[in-house]
């Protein structure tokens, strides 16, 4: 039986400023590394990373009887490469929900809300959560793992192909508002970027993007 009572030990709120600092760096670090979001025939890796970034972002979507409903994403980012984050095809977004209890990474119930709204999509956890955390994202191939401890991925996000109004609409919003900040990630092109739990789990590349297997 799961203990759904376990505290990370920091706050929802502490978890999402994580994201905003150097663990959010790492993390999209290690993401490029993994992911290629250029293209994966394409052997670029730049020197950095710029992002704008948010929390607590709104993401909209239709519901059944056609009036929007509003979710709040823990952090979004805005990412791309070059010396501005809005610049020709080579921004993508990645959004961020962070778990600190056992019961809420269990419980919440709006997770798909947030689905094909960001290029990619991560649950953040700490490192005592990471197999349960790796237990939920089996249910959906496109969920991506990382912890919130380090910025390391254990299972990596795939693309999801959102609308490219929805990327305009994103920018527009994130500029908007007066919380957001922009993070500069260094990238070292020589390391890998994936971590991996021993026993658990597996990258399969042979489809020529990241795919995660158990072992």
């Amino acid at each position: 039986m799961i203990n759904t009572s376990s505290s990370s030990g920091y706050s929802h709120s502490q978890a999402e400023d994580l994201l905003l600092g150097d663990i959010g760096g790492e993390l999209l670090s290690n993401h490029v590394l993994i992911t290629r979001p250029w293209g994966s025939e394409s052997s670029y890796v730049p020197s950095k990373l710029r992002a704008i970034a948010a929390k607590e972002f709104p993401i909209f979507n239709n519901s059944i009887n056609g009036h929007n409903e509003c979710h709040r994403i823990d952090v979004l980012y805005f990412c791309g490469a070059g010396k501005s984050t809005t610049f020709k095809n080579e921004n993508f977004t990645v959004g961020i929900e962070a778990k600190v209890t056992v019961e809420n990474l269990f419980c919440d119930q709006k997770i798909p809300a947030y689905f094909g709204r960001t290029d990619f999509f991560y649950l953040a956890v700490p490192d005592y959560m990471l197999c349960l955390g790796l237990m939920k994202a089996a249910q959906w191939r496109h969920v991506g793992v990382a912890s919130l401890d380090s910025g390391k991925i254990y299972k990596p996000s795939l693309l999801q192909f959102p609308a490219v109004q929805e990327r305009i609409a994103i920018l527009e919003r994130l500029l908007l508002e007066k919380s957001h900040i922009e993070i500069t990630a260094p990238i070292n092109p020589n390391l890998h970027g994936l971590s991996t739990i021993d026993g658990l789990q597996k990258i399969d590349w042979s489809n020529g993007y990241p795919e995660y297997i158990k072992i």
